[in-house]
């Protein structure tokens, strides 16, 4: 069976926070990403995807918009800089408009049938300029209520449900994770199985924080 149409793929947004901050665990982040794309890969032929990838600080840059899951390019220092601020809702914010038009110009057959935005930062919200917390807020309600999209949410160095709450993300979709290699490596892992679950429609999904949980004592 054929599962690689339009209305059996799935579109992922990966935000990744690429702010001063991360330095201290910027290969661990380039290294461990590069293992999810290698999972979205090997899952494709069951799940298929296009992917998105933002990376933000002050500035915000897509290295590659919604490419098939074999044609996914490998993330490296080069690209991942970390440095600058932390303009987390502008990012998001960005991401939710761009990818709102480009499926709302595409017509009804040639959309996705599940969009996923997913979430990572080690910082707090500290340089946004276009974006309120309402309005993200907002943003988020009107996608999952309307569009039926899905959001997940890990961050380190805050309180990462209190923040997904906050923006209207459930706290099932949102995870706490320390800002070290082994925290990073599986924070992701524990990403890419919520990814799984959730690309599969499996009934009886696993809270993320506990898939990044279980990663992590793996380790």
């Amino acid at each position: 069976m054929n599962n690689n149409t339009p209305n059996n793929t799935t579109e992922i947004a990966f935000i990744l926070d690429r702010s001063g901050s991360m330095q201290s665990i910027a290969e661990a982040a380039v290294s461990s990403f590069n293992e999810l794309l290698e999972r979205q890969k090997k899952e494709h032929e069951q799940t298929p995807v296009r992917m998105s990838l933002v990376l933000f600080n002050t500035e915000y840059e897509v290295p590659f918009s919604s490419a098939m899951a074999s044609e996914l390019p490998r993330l490296d220092m080069k690209t991942y800089d970390p440095d600058g601020g932390t303009a987390l809702l502008d990012a998001m914010g960005r991401t939710i408009d761009e990818l709102g038009s480009r499926l709302a110009s595409m017509s009804e057959a040639d959309r996705p049938g599940k969009v996923i935005v997913a979430i990572m930062t080690d910082g707090e919200e500290n340089s946004s300029r276009n974006f309120s917390w309402d309005q993200i807020s907002e943003k988020i309600k009107q996608q999952r209520d309307i569009y039926k999209w899905e959001f997940l949410f890990l961050g380190a160095n805050q309180d990462a449900i209190a923040t997904a709450g906050r923006m209207n993300i459930e706290e099932c979709r949102s995870s706490n994770f320390h800002s070290t290699n082994k925290g990073i490596r599986s924070s992701m892992r524990g990403v890419g199985r919520t990814l799984f679950q959730m690309k599969s429609c499996d009934p009886e999904q696993t809270p993320l924080s506990d898939l990044v949980e279980e990663a992590e004592s793996q380790e």
